[in-house]
């Protein structure tokens, strides 16, 4: 029998390998632009701007992050350590324009089921 630790980390290494391996070309072909993400994604955070709490990275880093992806082209992001997703978002948002993807990892569940409420 495997211990539930070990189960999951066993899948996580799959999932990790199995994202890797997909086509990235649903993002390389400009899809944000036609689906209008950049409004859609400035809109969530703008109505969420001051809900991020308890060590979420400020709206500051997200964008250092954000410029640091689309700079120099980044293709793939692994975040451990999700939290709530704020930093997420922004790594997100910029590999969507690079044809990337992104893979996070929480381990605390009540964490990664927290959305902040909009103002």
């Amino acid at each position: 029998m495997i211990s539930k630790k070990r189960f999951r980390a066993k899948m996580i290494l799959l999932i990790l390998g199995m994202a890797f391996l997909l086509p990235n070309d649903l993002m390389s072909q400009g899809w944000y632009r036609k689906n209008g993400l950049d409004e859609k994604v400035t809109t969530f955070l703008k109505k969420r701007q001051g809900t991020w709490r308890d060590l979420n990275v400020p709206a500051s880093d997200g964008k250092i992050l954000y410029d640091l992806i689309i700079k120099n082209q980044y293709k793939k992001a692994l975040e451990i350590g999700t939290s709530t997703g704020h930093s997420g978002i922004y790594i997100a948002w910029a590999l969507s324009k690079t044809g990337g993807r992104l893979i996070t990892v929480e381990i605390d569940k009540e964490r990664y089921q927290q959305v902040p409420p909009p103002r």
